[in-house]
């Protein structure tokens, strides 16, 4: 008799933004944003991508979560991974020049894995520059990143342009 098995989807995220020291016109904004997203199976086996629709397991790449990398490329374009756990670390200077640009540097790094809150060893590090320009009608944003994963040796740059994401 086969029996079946239980698969829950989680994912907490979060965003946070600081105006340092709380200037009026802000000098230097802060910003951390985080995920932590995982397959849970009732048994404690590892999800099987055969059983689960594809949409449940989770890509990681481009500008929401690692820079450095191509939209939704992570572990690879065709099939998600388990768990997922990026995190990334902005810093700002807003009215630091007259222009209405704003620099900014940032370090996503985050860790891929086989679900029931596992990770793997791979470190997924993006370090990276941009400019960030809040228009009327939405922010633009665009940035350079070397996307990294130190312990295969990979290095790749990778830019991106958005518009009307704050962080």
């Amino acid at each position: 008799q086969a029996g079946s098995t239980g698969i829950h989807n989680v994912m907490l995220q979060g965003t946070l933004l600081t105006n340092y020291r709380n200037y009026v016109e802000p000098r230097w904004v802060l910003g951390l944003r985080f995920s932590l997203g995982t397959l849970f199976t009732t048994d404690g086996t590892v999800p099987d991508p055969n059983k689960i629709p594809p949409d449940w397991f989770f890509l990681a790449g481009g500008d929401h979560d690692l820079r450095g990398f191509g939209r939704n490329t992570l572990p690879s374009p065709d099939q998600g991974e388990s768990s997922i756990a990026p995190v990334g670390f902005e810093s700002r200077w807003p009215n630091l020049i007259s222009f209405p640009l704003e620099p900014l540097v940032f370090t996503d790094l985050g860790y891929l894995g086989d679900g029931n809150a596992k990770l793997g060893p791979d470190l997924y590090l993006s370090p990276g520059i941009g400019v960030r320009s809040p228009t009327p009608i939405g922010t633009i944003r665009g940035t350079v990143a070397r996307g990294m994963i130190p312990a295969r040796d990979i290095q790749r740059w990778q830019f991106f342009l958005s518009f009307g994401a704050e962080f």
